[in-house]
């Protein structure tokens, strides 16, 4: 349940424990009445219609994760079954290289069952080598989205190998090498083994054995670009949230938080008038400024993009909206715009003077004037904040904190709700209206802003020896930019992209390598074709040709129905994945698929025809 007050800075998410076998109907039931007191007693914080949901912690997660997940799983599933492919592809090559031996074997009195049991233990250690070697591997590699992208998950979270996705994929690759390791032993196990001795064979593939090769070539050419076709759409993804206008500059902004004191009862008596409190900031914030290479100094409270401000109510020139209007409240200086490089639209900021005795002024962002301020000019509105004085004895507020306010200027969207969602209404207060015991510095410097942290240090020992810089994640020291990798969406879809490149690459290379090997092979299968061939007066040139036709022809297809399958599942991959598809991607992938058979073709297929026909014609 989310029960927010409404007060700024001051937000309250209760986690209930539910005891084993208690349903959420039945804490939503005894809940509901006790929240109903508390509405009965401040409606002021309520809506006019609600009712109490409890959900599970993990709903919010599976709602911003689960469909990028399911991608990820199918993208998994593709390389799953381009790497059976091209295993299968091997394997059958291999078994197909290995005739003579199985017929030799057969002709000196071996059973076609030891045969078969003999290729069977070697396509079962072949394939328990390789889930040995995936098993561990996936231990390591398991930890491995943790380390690239730590803020894309909860901090409790422990990613683990899932045992029956485990089992499957091992069984699976045992299933693989065994199956397509015994295919060729019971295929040539039912002919005359005499035939396939050397010296007795025609020289030249059978129709059916080319087929077979261009239909798994075809599709594994067409699996792969569909893979590849996705992570072009998940770093296309990615690269539109990094150009993403922000509204602010992040570049070289450091924010340094610190706590005021809180620990020492001395010193946090000595500060605990807001004049004296304001006096202490300004001082710090000079000494901040002083340090050589710093450009500018700015005072903020909860302020820090690309998630600022908290939600609260208001008011607008004396009328209360029973719907309740929310906006981001942000209470920072009146430096804190040119530190950020927000420019001012209309109206003014407020000055010095101003910012220390600032109780009754406001700026506010073009989103917030745009929706509730677009029947007149926003300059001279006048907005109230009742929810802005608190309770706690830390809190320092001016007791004209909930005044009326005059909104004086109008300044751009900066993004203050995560880099992918809408900027939301904000208010920016002087943050002399309510001080919280903590303050929050953006240094602008002229360089990397974490080489100035010792200097900045020393300059705040110079105000308050035992000032400290906090080292929290709330209140900590970053820089804006390691602000905007924190956010969940931009670390997810920096993950994902790299996952998904990660595997496309994987499903390139295995289709590479299995088309160059199958191609190589089966070109070097005619040989003695080709010496035929060049015997009855071809040229040269037309046997490179019949060579190549055999890869080109099965990539070809298997680029039209790796595209054909892409224009299909574009725009619900498009939809999942909140982005235009990319088919741009597929050109690259298309042509080294392409450029990787032909090559498979020409090269032995001119080592083919520069052997003399003669010879050639004695291959085998």
């Amino acid at each position: 349940m989310r029960g927010i007050a409404n007060l700024p800075y001051f937000a309250y998410i209760p986690w209930i424990k539910l005891r084993p076998h208690v349903t959420l109907a039945a804490a939503n039931a005894a809940l509901e009445p006790v929240v109903r007191q508390f509405a009965k007693q401040h409606p002021e914080r309520f809506p006019d219609h609600w009712h109490l949901a409890l959900q599970p912690i993990i709903v919010p997660y599976q709602q911003d994760l689960g469909r990028t997940l399911t991608l990820l799983l199918a993208g998994v599933l593709l390389l799953l079954i381009i790497g059976c492919a091209n295993c299968s592809i091997l394997l059958l090559a291999r078994g197909r290289a290995r005739q003579h031996e199985l017929a030799i074997r057969s002709a000196i009195g071996a059973s076609r069952w030891r045969i078969v049991r003999q290729l069977l233990v070697e396509a079962v250690v072949i394939s328990f080598t390789g889930a040995v070697l995936g098993v561990a591997a996936s231990y390591w590699l398991a930890k491995l989205p943790l380390v690239l992208s730590p803020d894309s998950f909860l901090a409790e979270s422990v990613l683990r190998i899932n045992l029956p996705i485990l089992a499957f994929s091992v069984a699976l690759a045992l299933l693989c090498g065994i199956l397509f390791g015994l295919v060729p032993a019971l295929r040539l196990s039912r002919h005359d083994p005499a035939r396939m001795l050397p010296g007795r064979q025609t020289g030249v593939v059978a129709a059916p054995a080319k087929h077979r090769w261009s239909v798994l070539i075809a599709a594994q050419v067409a699996l792969t670009l569909l893979l590849m076709a996705t992570a072009g759409t998940a770093i296309r993804s990615f690269l539109q949230l990094m150009q993403m206008p922000l509204g602010y500059d992040p570049a070289n902004v450091m924010k340094v938080g610190i706590m005021l004191h809180v620990e020492d009862p001395g010193e946090r008596n000595r500060i605990q008038s807001r004049e004296a409190r304001t006096a202490y900031i300004e001082q710090i914030r000079q000494k901040i400024a002083s340090v050589p290479g710093v450009s500018t100094v700015a005072v903020g409270t909860d302020a820090t993009p690309p998630y600022s401000g908290a939600e609260s109510s208001f008011e607008i020139d004396g009328t209360r909206d029973r719907g309740q209007p929310q906006a981001r409240v942000m209470l920072v200086d009146q430096r804190y715009f040119a530190a950020l490089r927000i420019p001012l639209l209309q109206g003014q900021i407020w000055n010095v003077d101003e910012n220390t005795r600032g109780d009754f002024i406001a700026v506010v962002n073009r989103a917030f004037a745009t929706r509730y301020l677009s029947s007149s000019s926003p300059l001279g509105r006048q907005l109230r904040i009742p929810g802005l004085t608190s309770q706690n004895r830390f809190q320092v507020t001016s007791g004209q904190s909930t005044a009326w306010r005059q909104i004086i200027g109008v300044v751009g969207n900066a993004r203050n709700d995560g880099v992918d969602r809408p900027v939301v209404p904000a208010i920016y207060l002087p943050y002399t209206a309510v001080m919280p015991p903590y303050v929050q510095f953006f240094v602008r410097t002229q360089g990397d802003p974490l080489t100035y942290l010792h200097s900045i240090r020393v300059a705040i020992a110079s105000v308050a020896s035992d000032q400290q810089i906090s080292d929290g994640a709330f209140n900590g020291t970053f820089t804006l930019n390691e602000a905007i990798e924190r956010d969940p969406q931009w670390s997810r879809q920096h993950l994902f992209s790299i996952l998904f490149g990660v595997f496309s690459a994987m499903a390139l290379a295995l289709a590479l390598v299995g088309i160059f090997s199958v191609v190589a092979y089966s070109v070097a299968q005619r040989t003695t074709e080709f010496g035929v061939r060049l015997a009855l007066g071809a040229p040269r040139s037309h046997v490179l040709w019949v060579a190549a036709r055999i890869a080109l022809v099965s990539t070809a297809a298997g680029i039209a129905i790796g595209l054909a399958l892409d224009s299909f599942l574009g725009a619900i991959l498009a939809h999942w994945m909140h982005s235009a598809f990319a088919t741009w991607s597929l050109v690259v992938p298309a042509a080294l698929l392409a450029l990787s058979a032909l090559l498979a073709c020409a090269l032995p297929a001119r080592r083919a025809t520069a052997v003399p026909p003669a010879e050639a014609l004695r291959y085998e």
